[in-house]
């Protein structure tokens, strides 16, 4: 979305930005919450989810925007492929946690995937970080 914000027109990026938010609100699961954090940047609060099943969703998340397929501004007849990437934290609170630390958790971990390439999800914790599978559309 940013190249697209940046490259063609803004009302064209805005528009990708609305269908990504309309995608991850559809895919989210119950009792989760998907709001745009800022920007281009989204965040999906899973309270009671399980590391391995906030990896999942990411994952279904991706792909579900992967399918997305937004008109080029310029060029009538071509589509845009989206991508995105995700950085994820699980985190069981104690006493000394703070909300701000997860947030942080999951901000270096967002970094770090959209650092790599954009098909890619990453997760902050001792886990080792793993490529998403390719997608099968």
């Amino acid at each position: 979305m940013h190249r697209l914000r940046r490259t063609q027109q803004r009302p064209a990026g805005d528009r990708c930005l609305e269908r990504v938010a309309a995608c991850l609100a559809r895919n989210t699961g119950a009792g989760h919450l998907a709001a745009r954090y800022g920007g281009e940047e989204f965040a999906i609060v899973m309270p009671g989810a399980e590391a391995e099943e906030a990896g999942r969703r990411a994952e279904e998340l991706r792909r579900a925007v992967a399918n997305l397929a937004e008109p080029h501004p310029a060029i009538r007849g071509v589509t845009i492929t989206i991508t995105i990437s995700v950085g994820f934290a699980a985190l069981t609170p104690t006493a000394d946690d703070h909300q701000r630390r997860l947030v942080g958790l999951a901000d270096e971990a967002l970094y770090r995937a959209s650092g790599t390439d954009a098909t890619r999800w990453r997760r902050r914790g001792p886990r080792t970080t793993m490529p998403a599978p390719p997608a099968t559309n």
